[in-house]
């Protein structure tokens, strides 16, 4: 960890939204109080109920699971895969007053709150995307709870789930509350053609190596328009694109990647100025906006940037230049999400 990022907080949390120009560069950074040592035995059995879980993975040998891969490092990759859906799921559902009820009633499963500390362990990206996404924030403030209940972890952590937290997962993200029992109905995912926008399901596991969490993934788009195959890298095109193509007032019209850097002021000024270039050379008119958190992705800018590059990551990158966003598109941000999650597969 680069020794000038700033450690997820929590005692307080950044206000969505805010920039410079509304506080300066210190309104922007996260408050860091040191951890108690009844903080750090939390951390550290939530760490150890993290391996033990790979563990459990690793040894399902004798477990008949569909689709699950029979090699164990293959299949712990699999098992993270899925809980990367399950955590966007439910990261989505989340509402502003899940901060205010009983952490026993709304902690997720252990494979989803897996994904979420491996999100913390990118300080940078955490804290950014609490501020420049305002869907973020009911998952921060309820990470601020989380954090102030460290010391109650453990306990919680080996006692069997309530049936209100059970309830109210699977009432939300659809799949139950355990991950064994999801992994064995959790086959497919619908994504969305990058180039016509058409909904395709497509399997997460196949015989041939190409479904969605395989390394050679790719599907066709079942429309008859003229859209390219559909893989890793034209979603992650595409996903760049629109971040590219964004227009309006709203906080999420900031490149991401420019909040927290080492010359903020200078790269949040360069990645607008690279907007606006996008705009001109491919003559979109910028769309009037009428509140100051309106924020939209201009479908005409994002097509024609894909069609320019030929749905080709690095000849998007190549219009970028030097700017940081080329973070945005690397191999770590997984397309279908809105937030920045490495995969936890590297972490534990």
């Amino acid at each position: 960890m680069a020794t000038k990022e700033q450690l997820p907080a929590y005692t307080a949390t950044p206000q969505p939204g805010l920039t410079p120009a509304d506080g300066g560069d210190d309104a922007l950074l996260p408050q860091y109080t040191f951890p108690t040592k009844f903080k750090i035995k939390g951390h550290l059995t939530l760490l150890n109920a993290f391996s033990n879980l790979k563990t459990e993975v690793e040894e399902l040998g004798s477990v008949s699971i569909r689709d699950m891969p029979e090699d164990r490092e293959k299949r712990w990759a699999w098992f993270v895969g899925l809980a990367a859906e399950r955590f966007d799921l439910w990261a989505r559902s989340l509402q502003s007053k899940d901060a205010l009820q009983p952490l026993e009633d709304v902690l997720p499963p252990l494979d989803v709150l897996m994904v979420w500390h491996s999100y913390m362990l990118n300080p940078r990206w955490y804290t950014e995307d609490s501020q420049r996404i305002l869907a973020c924030k009911p998952l921060v403030d309820l990470g601020q709870v989380l954090g102030k209940e460290l010391p109650h972890l453990p306990a919680l952590l080996d006692s069997s789930p309530s049936e209100a937290r059970v309830t109210t997962f699977y009432t939300r993200v659809g799949v139950p509350f355990d991950p064994f029992q999801a992994a064995s109905v959790s086959l497919t995912k619908k994504i969305s053609c990058p180039k016509c926008r058409a909904s395709i399901v497509v399997p997460y596991m196949n015989d041939s190596g190409s479904g969605y969490l395989q390394a050679n993934f790719s599907a066709s788009c079942p429309a008859p328009s003229e859209c390219p195959l559909i893989t890793k890298e034209t979603l992650c095109a595409r996903k760049l694109a629109e971040n590219l193509s964004r227009q309006g007032m709203g906080p999420d019209s900031y490149p991401p990647g420019t909040l927290f850097t080492e010359s903020r002021a200078a790269d949040q000024k360069a990645g607008m100025e690279l907007l606006k270039k996008m705009r001109q050379k491919y003559k979109v008119k910028t769309k009037s906006q009428t509140t100051q958190d309106e924020s939209t992705a201009n479908e005409d800018l994002c097509l024609n940037i894909l069609e320019g590059a030929n749905f080709k990551l690095d000849e998007i990158r190549g219009h970028i230049g030097r700017c940081k966003l080329t973070m945005t598109g690397s191999p770590f941000y997984p397309t279908s999400l809105i937030y920045f999650v490495r995969s936890c597969a590297i972490f534990y």
